[in-house]
């Protein structure tokens, strides 16, 4: 008989040894000994940096502020040797810490970091990342400071209460006292993926007292805001900032309750990048979209001529056409996606091709491609 068990601690590019007794009324067995390797990976996420002070303190338009990053630990580090550790602004590389100088740039836990020309009326978006000889590791979420706005309440409590497929209900509190600081609210969804270009959110809410979005209650303004236009099955860090003119506090920072993914969606329309005819059929080729976490089933082809008729094909989701055939084109695009069978999807980005056939010569046909879910 076989035993298995599992145990937590483990982590990649470690070698551990485990040994196993057995135990009866006379005693114990010597033990069997095994090592085993843990593949390593890259580096895991860095915190998200820190705003450590404004210089000089206190002051509405500082001259300059420092910013700060905490080293990983080994736990977190991959399994490789860290190699460097890179701050980001806006994308562009500012500064590279190599691994034998992070003892000397540490203060109280943190790698520190100061822009050179600092202007108090910019926006400044930080993030970070860790390097090993594993790779690249991923980057940190992104600390955004608006300095000239510092005197603005930054907002608490950020929570994400509703969420469907391209939404999310984001719910957050200011301080109440401080009425002449703020009028308006810029909330960014950040989208935490590999593919995740063109992705992220940001919305400016410019009537943030409007009773609909924040009511006064108890000391502190109760908001409530639906941010929609965002990817299914996407998980999003979810940020506040208030402020006024065109300046804004520091972000609310990211916790496990303003963090969260998107539903489940329909999948993204297929591109079709060919379209052969020939006398009685029309060969189609076209990109597999991504499939909104709900893995395309298949896909419904349609054809229409100029001149009036109409057909719908099933295809499996490999492009082959579904031994039914012809389906009633009448029907809706989610009628007909229901006849599709259930399949194991196809990679997204892989090109796929079908055969249309039965045809009329001579005919001029609009074709349409829905992927199905």
């Amino acid at each position: 008989m076989d035993y298995y068990f599992t145990t937590d601690g483990i982590y990649p590019g470690q070698t551990f040894e485990f040994s196993v007794v057995a135990k009866n009324e006379i005693g114990d067995s010597q033990p069997a000994t095994v090592e085993l390797a843990t593949a390593s990976s890259v580096p895991d996420r860095l915190d998200t940096p820190a705003l450590l002070r404004t210089e000089p303190a206190g002051k509405l338009l500082p001259s300059n502020i420092t910013i700060g990053i905490r080293e990983l630990s080994p736990e977190r580090s991959g399994g490789g040797d860290i190699t460097r550790y890179e701050i980001y602004e806006r994308g562009t590389l500012v500064d590279s810490i190599e691994a034998g100088e992070v003892a000397g740039r540490l203060t109280n836990g943190y790698i520190e970091y100061s822009p050179p020309a600092f202007n108090v009326y910019e926006q400044y978006r930080f993030k970070a990342r860790a390097v090993s000889t594993e790779g690249n590791g991923t980057f940190s979420y992104e600390l955004v400071i608006n300095a000239a706005a510092s005197n603005a309440p930054i907002p608490v409590n950020v929570k994400l209460p509703g969420i469907g497929p391209r939404y999310m209900d984001v719910e957050w509190e200011l301080e109440t006292g401080r009425d002449g600081d703020w009028d308006r609210v810029l909330i960014t969804l950040t989208c935490n993926g590999e593919d995740c270009e063109d992705s992220d959110i940001e919305t400016d809410v410019r009537n943030p007292r409007d009773p609909t979005i924040c009511k006064e209650d108890g000391g502190a303004w109760t908001c409530s805001y639906r941010a929609s236009g965002l990817r299914p099955s996407t998980e999003y860090a979810v940020t506040v900032q208030s402020g006024k003119g065109g300046a804004y506090s520091q972000s609310s920072p990211i916790t496990d309750e303003s963090r969260a993914t998107t539903l489940s969606g329909a999948p993204q329309p297929p591109v079709i990048s060919a379209a052969q005819p020939t006398r009685t059929s029309v060969k189609l080729g076209w990109t597999v979209p991504r499939d909104n976490g709900a893995g395309i089933a298949g896909y419904v082809a349609r054809y229409e001529a100029a001149g009036g008729g109409e057909g719908a094909v099933l295809l499996d989701d490999d492009g082959t056409a579904h031994t039914s055939g012809p389906v009633n084109a009448s029907l809706s695009d989610d009628d007909l996606c229901k006849l599709v069978p259930t399949a194991t999807a196809s990679s997204v980005g892989s090109t796929l091709e079908s055969e249309l056939v039965g045809l009329q010569p001579g005919t001029t046909y609009d074709l349409s491609l829905v992927a199905c879910n």
